[in-house]
């Protein structure tokens, strides 16, 4: 495997920005090597979102994804984004507009990923499941497929949550709730949404049965469903941690590359 550690100046987060990326070695092993080092066309992509408190290294310390990205021959970038929940602030970094253009953009032209939407995938754990799902309901022609592993899918449980644990938070959640027709909320991103006039991502749903946003996840579902959105609901036990997460991932990324 490949592990590159890239920084460049990013306008939107108005600042240089960190980003990881893994690349499979050719699958003959040692040298000489018996085939291309890149596929035709480039490698098919899964851009990995960490939680609030987190960063990318959590996913590289905690998650099997390096052999993940072996065995399913797939590029990932994970890029660190602190706690914004990759939306944009008013008042600060553009999070949201930096991993639909710049990232893309920037990882696409410097190093050999596939540009077809069918070949990029979408996921995340926690506060980055959040940001996956708005994502691709917001911008559907990025990502064929998306996965929120115990996505923070009530926003302003996911606010409580991170008040408690000392977070600090993006500029919109200065008042003490969000309201139900904020963009900033699923719910609200997810009635906007219209799969007949476009086509939408195929969205994967993973959560434990006794995490905290179980019932957010569980409603994101129904209601997605019921709109005409493709959702895959896993319920399994487990909790908000990686013991969940780990062996969660590897279950999305069966999934993703599925055909």
């Amino acid at each position: 495997m490949t592990h590159i550690v890239c920084t460049f100046p990013s306008v939107c987060m108005e600042t240089d920005v960190t980003l990881h990326l893994l690349t499979p070695t050719p699958s003959s092993g040692l040298m000489p090597v018996r085939e291309p080092l890149v596929p035709k066309g480039g490698f098919p992509t899964l851009y990995l979102l960490h939680g609030m408190g987190d960063s990318a290294e959590s996913w590289l310390l905690h998650s099997r994804i390096a052999s993940l990205c072996e065995q399913y021959r797939i590029a990932v970038v994970i890029p660190s984004c602190g706690n914004s929940f990759y939306a944009d602030d008013p008042h600060g970094p553009k999070t949201f507009s930096y991993i639909t253009s710049e990232l893309l953009e920037y990882t696409r032209a410097m190093f050999p990923l596939s540009q077809r939407r069918e070949d990029t995938f979408l996921a995340g754990y926690s506060m980055g499941g959040y940001g996956a799902v708005r994502i691709g309901l917001l911008c559907p022609q990025l990502f064929s497929k998306v996965a929120s592993l115990s996505g923070t899918l009530d926003l302003n449980r996911g606010a409580g949550f991170a008040r408690i644990c000392g977070y600090s938070l993006p500029s919109f959640f200065e008042k003490r709730k969000i309201p139900g027709d904020s963009p900033y909320d699923i719910f609200f991103c997810l009635d906007q949404a219209e799969p007949a006039q476009k086509s939408f991502p195929l969205f994967y749903a993973a959560c434990g049965k006794e995490d905290y946003f179980l019932d957010s996840t569980v409603s994101f579902c129904e209601q997605a469903n019921a709109k005409g959105l493709s959702v895959l609901s896993k319920l399994s036990p487990g909790n908000h941690n990686w013991d969940y997460w780990d062996p969660a991932l590897t279950k999305a990324l069966k999934w993703i590359m599925a055909a």
